[in-house]
């Protein structure tokens, strides 16, 4: 099956994408940015794609997600050394 053909992306949209990433600079400097400006541009794609698979504008459901740290996602290890020699923390 083809891919149809790409629409060019409306400074609109590009608004759009800003605001879903949860990124608080103006759109100008943001398309500075030769990186961030793709970055947008994907973001502002999959949003139509999106779209188009729901029938309704996409609006995130919750704020900009905070990224979790290793230490902030997994219980404390525990000691196998310790526990092994009976050692425990009273």
């Amino acid at each position: 099956m083809k891919k149809a053909a790409a629409q060019p992306i409306t400074d609109a949209q590009l608004e759009q994408a800003l605001s879903a990433a949860g990124l608080d600079i103006p759109l100008g400097d943001a398309m500075r940015s030769p990186a961030l400006a793709r970055c947008l541009e994907i973001t502002a794609e999959a949003l139509l794609v999106e779209r188009d698979h729901d029938g309704s504008n996409p609006q995130p459901s919750r704020g900009p997600r905070r990224l979790v740290g290793p230490h902030e996602s997994l219980p404390p290890r525990v000691d196998v050394k310790r526990a092994a020699a009976g050692d425990r923390d009273e």
